[in-house]
C-alpha cells in the first residue's frame, strides 16, 4: 500500500521555545502565477533551512540553524483558492471565524493571503530566518504583520507541558495525533480533491491578557476561573493532572465543585471530533508608555476548522470566566498544504490541480 503524502513540520513536531509568525498579502491583482512564485521560493528557502543549509542569497552561513534544528510551515487563506487561474476549491472549513461578542480585532492583526511559522530553541535562528524568508519573498508578498512567541522550558514537574503568562499549564488536553487521533489534525483525500490529503487547518488566535489584573486575584479565584489546580493543573475534583473532571461533584453546601462557567468546562470537546491540536505561545511587545502589551498567540491545528474549533470557540464566548481577563485582538485560518514530494515545490498539487 502506498504511503500517504508527507506532512510539513511545525504542527506534530517538538515545539520550539521561540516561534515567529509572519502574515504575508499577494498583490490585489495577483493571479495563480505569482502564488506560484512565492510557494516556489519559500519552498526552496525553507527546505533549505530545514537541511541546515542556507537559501543562496545568505551570506550568514553562521547563523543558518543545524540540521532539524527549525521547524517552518506555510498556510494558506481564503483568497488564494479565489485568485485568477485557480482550479482548486477551498474546503468549506477554510474562511474567518464567526464574529464573536467577545472579540475586539485591531487592524495589523487580519486575515491574510500567507502565514509563515518559524519556531525552534534559538531566537537568534528564528529572526535570520523570517528575515531570509521574508527578503526572499520581496516583490512577491508583503509583510502585513510579524508576531514572536515564547514559551518556557517544560519543567518536568508539570508534565512536559509549558505555562502561559497567567502560571496556568496550558496544552494539557491534546488528541493522540500519533494514533487513533490522527485525523482530529489530518486530512484524507477527498472525491475531486485528492490533494486535500495530508493537509491541515490552522486557527491563529492573538489574545491579550491582563496579567496585572490577574496576579492582583488569590489563587482560589484564579483556580475557579480556570478550574485547574496551579501547582499541578489537577483538575478542582481531583488531585493529579490525569484524573477526569467531575462536573457533578459537590461542596459541604451542596454546589458544585467545579463551575460552569468555568475556562475548562466551556472548552471541553462536546462532540466526537471536536479535540484540537494546540501550540500555545506567550508574547509580550512594548508600548510607547513605558507598558508592555501582553498575552497569548493561540495555535490550533484540526482537519475541519467549523467542525472542532468554531463550537468550542463559540462557547467560550458565551460564559468563560477567563473572558474577564482576555481579549481575542486578532484572529486568522489558514491551510497547511502537505508537504510536497521530491521534485514539487510545496502547494504544486493545489496550485497546478
Amino acid at each position: 500500500m502506498a504511503s500517504g503524502p508527507p506532512r510539513q513540520s511545525g504542527v506534530t513536531t517538538k515545539p520550539g521555545t521561540h516561534a515567529h509568525w509572519v502574515g504575508l498579502d499577494l498583490p490585489d491583482d495577483a493571479t495563480k502565477d505569482e502564488l506560484r512564485r512565492a510557494l516556489v521560493v519559500l519552498d526552496d528557502a525553507a527546505a533549505r533551512f530545514v537541511k541546515g543549509a542556507s537559501p543562496l542569497p545568505d551570506v550568514a552561513h553562521e547563523l543558518a540553524p543545524r540540521a532539524g534544528d527549525v521547524a517552518i510551515a506555510v498556510g494558506l487563506g481564503p483568497r488564494v483558492f479565489d485568485l485568477d487561474g485557480m482550479r482548486a476549491e477551498a474546503p468549506a472549513w477554510l474562511k474567518p471565524i464567526p464574529s464573536m461578542t467577545i472579540d475586539d480585532f485591531e487592524k495589523p492583526w487580519k486575515q491574510t493571503d500567507l502565514v509563515v511559522q518559524v519556531d525552534t530553541d534559538n531566537p537568534v535562528t528564528v529572526s535570520h530566518v523570517v528575515g531570509q524568508l521574508v527578503s526572499a519573498l520581496k516583490g512577491t508578498a508583503t509583510p502585513r504583520w510579524q508576531q514572536r512567541g515564547f514559551a518556557a522550558g517544560a519543567r518536568p514537574s508539570d508534565g512536559g507541558v509549558t505555562r502561559n503568562l497567567f502560571g496556568q499549564l496550558d496544552g494539557m488536553e491534546q488528541p493522540n495525533v500519533a494514533g487513533t487521533e490522527a485525523g482530529r489534525v489530518w486530512n484524507a483525500a477527498q472525491p475531486g480533491a485528492s490533494w486535500m490529503e495530508g493537509t491541515t487547518g490552522m486557527v491563529i488566535r492573538r489574545i491579550r491578557m491582563d496579567v496585572d489584573v490577574w496576579q492582583s486575584l488569590d489563587r482560589t479565584a484564579q483556580e475557579n476561573a480556570i478550574d485547574r489546580r496551579l501547582t499541578n493543573g489537577a483538575p478542582l475534583t481531583g488531585t493529579k493532572a490525569t484524573d477526569p473532571i467531575d462536573l457533578e461533584k459537590t461542596d459541604e453546601l451542596g454546589l458544585t465543585v467545579i463551575n460552569p462557567a468555568a475556562h475548562v468546562p466551556r472548552a471541553m470537546p462536546k462532540k466526537t471530533g471536536e479535540r484540537i491540536l494546540r501550540r500555545p505561545y506567550s508574547y509580550e511587545v512594548a508600548r510607547d508608555d513605558g507598558t508592555s502589551d501582553r498575552g497569548l498567540v493561540f495555535v490550533a491545528f484540526c482537519a475541519d476548522v467549523v467542525r472542532q474549533f468554531v463550537p468550542i470557540q463559540q462557547r467560550l464566548a458565551e460564559a468563560d470566566l477567563l473572558n474577564t481577563w482576555t481579549t481575542p485582538i486578532g484572529s486568522g485560518v489558514y491551510l497547511l498544504p502537505a508537504a510536497p514530494r521530491p521534485g514539487r515545490y510545496l502547494g504544486q498539487d493545489i496550485v497546478e490541480a
